[in-house]
């Protein structure tokens, strides 16, 4: 349940909290705490997880055909392993993407400060 729980957080997080905009001190941390943060909910607590159902399937001391926890624990175990493997081809893919686009546009906003609206159109246009 707190697996749950610190998930929802990272995923509100990820979806709320903007990491392009804001103060420049935020602006400097954010990409590394919105990397922490996809780390911690795409692999570390997926992987977690899966190494206490592996734990608990090999523990003898637990008749899991008793339970009915059994079936969820298996479906929660892939579920885990396509949350990870997710992460490898689809959402790191589109971070980098969205990172590198906004890294661009800033550079170029940089090497720009200084012209005036008049000019930043011309350039552009």
């Amino acid at each position: 349940m707190y697996s749950n729980y610190l998930s929802f957080f990272c995923i509100f997080f990820l979806i709320f909290v903007p990491w392009k905009k804001g103060p420049e001190s935020w602006k400097r941390i954010s990409p590394k705490i919105f990397y922490i943060v996809l780390l911690l909910n795409y692999i570390f607590i997926p992987a977690l997880n899966m190494l206490m159902s592996f734990v608990t399937w090999v523990d003898p001391n637990i008749d899991l055909h008793a339970q009915i926890a059994e079936t969820y624990m298996v479906f929660y175990f892939f579920f885990c392993a396509t949350r990870i493997l997710e992460d490898f081809t689809t959402i790191k893919r589109t971070v980098l993407i969205d990172a590198r686009e906004h890294i661009s546009i800033m550079s170029t906003i940089g090497d720009y400060k200084d012209m005036n609206e008049e000019e930043l159109k011309k350039e552009y246009d």
